[in-house]
C-alpha cells in the first residue's frame, strides 16, 4: 500500500522532498520507502498519528524549510491534478489549510504509516499550514 501511495506522491513532487513516517509498523514500509528513494523515519513502539505526525516534522526541521506540508495517510492516492488544483487557494491571505475530497481504501488495507509530502512553495500544499510565524 505504502508503494502506491509513494508511486501517486512522486508525479507531483521531487522525491527528495517526500518523508515517510513508519509509525510502529511491523511490515516492509521503511524498506519500500527506502528503495524507492524517499527520506524516512521509524518509530518504535507505535506513537499513534498526532505524534507520529510530530516526530516526523521535528526530525526533518520540516516547519523551517518548507512554506507548507502535504500530510497523507498510507491508504491515499493523489490525484494527478491535486496540486495544480489546490495550490491557487493559498493566494488569498487568510487561508491556512486546504483539504481536499477523501476517499478511503477499505480499512483491511490499511497500515500505521503517515506521509508527510512537503515540497518548496509552488509544487504540493497541505492539510495543514501556517503562512505567519509568530
Amino acid at each position: 500500500m505504502i508503494a502506491e501511495t509513494i508511486a501517486s506522491a512522486k508525479v507531483l513532487i521531487l522525491t527528495s522532498n517526500l518523508h515517510v513516517v513508519s509509525d510502529g509498523s511491523t511490515g516492509a514500509t521503511s524498506l519500500i520507502a527506502e528503495a524507492e528513494g524517499v527520506n524516512c523515519l521509524e518509530l518504535h513502539p507505535n506513537r499513534g498519528k498526532a505524534s507520529a505526525h510530530a516526530a516526523g516534522i521535528g526530525y526533518y526541521a520540516l516547519a523551517s524549510i518548507y512554506e507548507g506540508m502535504l500530510l497523507l495517510d498510507a491508504d491515499t492516492r493523489l490525484m494527478p491534478d491535486y496540486v495544480k488544483t489546490k495550490l491557487p487557494r493559498f493566494a488569498a491571505s487568510d487561508v491556512v489549510a486546504v483539504a481536499g475530497r477523501a476517499k478511503s481504501l477499505p480499512a483491511a488495507d490499511a497500515g500505521n504509516q503517515w506521509v508527510g509530502f512537503c515540497s518548496h512553495a509552488g509544487s504540493a500544499l497541505n492539510s495543514i499550514t501556517q503562512r505567519d510565524r509568530e
